[in-house]
């Protein structure tokens, strides 16, 4: 769970703009208050879409 957390940051500080960062602090919101493993899942799969593959991928 701690990677879960990690990945979340490294997602949040790599947002390319404050739309995107937003929009990934209101699917956190949404997940703590569902805390359910379904929807952690789904912020991982959103977080790995819209963050540019780059971040994942060394160069």
């Amino acid at each position: 769970f701690s990677s879960f957390f990690l990945l979340l940051t490294i997602a949040i500080t790599t947002a390319k703009t404050i739309e995107s960062r937003n929009q990934i602090e209101s699917i956190f919101m949404n997940t703590l208050v569902l805390d359910s493993w379904f929807w952690r899942q789904n912020l991982l799969v959103a977080i790995y879409i819209r963050v540019p593959r780059d971040h994942f991928l060394p160069h």
